[in-house]
């Protein structure tokens, strides 16, 4: 349904390719402003889910984000998708995550079922639990592997573009607080950029966190306004 489709870490990879004979300030320029033209309506895509139609994806990650010929974005595959609606506040819900790109508060709960994939991990929460912090972590965690191609393509000299540098901040600040290397192995790790953006610490980015949070709720922003 998605013509020409490719997942977007792919279309990254190909950016680079065709890229490879442009200076490295260049390409680096032209591939973070793509990137973050697409990750603009990925999130207003995950806005209209969250605050139209109480629907939480729960698997945000690089392989279900498709980018089409005319270089549309879209987000699919909705088998782990949960209606907030259709469950009473206490009621148990079973919710299915990719490990590596799941919140921690879905991971570290003692009890979640990682079968022989980590692509298909499962684990039961409360239904009042269902917010858009699970889709809004997974998606910071999809910048931060974005990010990662781009550093194994070009290195330190990411570091040197405004735009890489900014993609990193915002991939830091959404990870709800939870700025921590969590990955079970270097080999995992390997596969994100830090979780720690521009050199502004753990602590500090908690202290963002915290105050966005007081702040939405004394004034009551939805979702769709962010």
């Amino acid at each position: 349904m998605v013509h020409g489709a490719v997942t977007i870490d792919e279309y990254v990879f190909n950016r680079c390719r065709a890229l490879q004979n442009r200076p490295a300030h260049l390409a680096i320029a032209d591939l973070t402003h793509d990137l973050a033209v697409k990750l603009l309506t990925v999130a207003q895509a995950l806005a209209y889910m969250h605050s139209e139609l109480s629907l939480y994806h729960m698997d945000i990650k690089p392989g279900n984000i498709l980018v089409d010929t005319s270089e549309k974005p879209y987000i699919t595959d909705l088998g782990f998708a949960r209606c907030r609606t259709s469950y009473r506040d206490d009621e148990e819900v079973p919710v299915g995550f990719t490990y590596g790109y799941a919140h921690p508060f879905l991971t570290n709960m003692g009890k979640f079922r990682a079968p022989s994939t980590l692509a298909k991990a499962r684990n039961r929460i409360r239904a009042r639990e269902l917010t858009p912090r699970f889709d809004l972590y997974s998606l910071g965690r999809t910048i931060l592997a974005l990010i990662r191609l781009l550093e194994i393509r070009y290195g330190g000299r990411v570091r040197a573009n405004y735009g890489a540098n900014y993609l990193h901040l915002l991939a830091a600040l959404l990870l709800d607080g939870q700025n921590v290397e969590t990955m079970p192995s270097p080999e995992m790790r390997q596969d994100f950029a830090s979780e720690v953006a521009c050199g502004v610490k753990e602590d500090l980015l908690r202290v963002f966190h915290l105050g966005a949070c007081r702040s939405l709720e004394s004034e009551r922003v939805t979702p769709s306004a962010l």
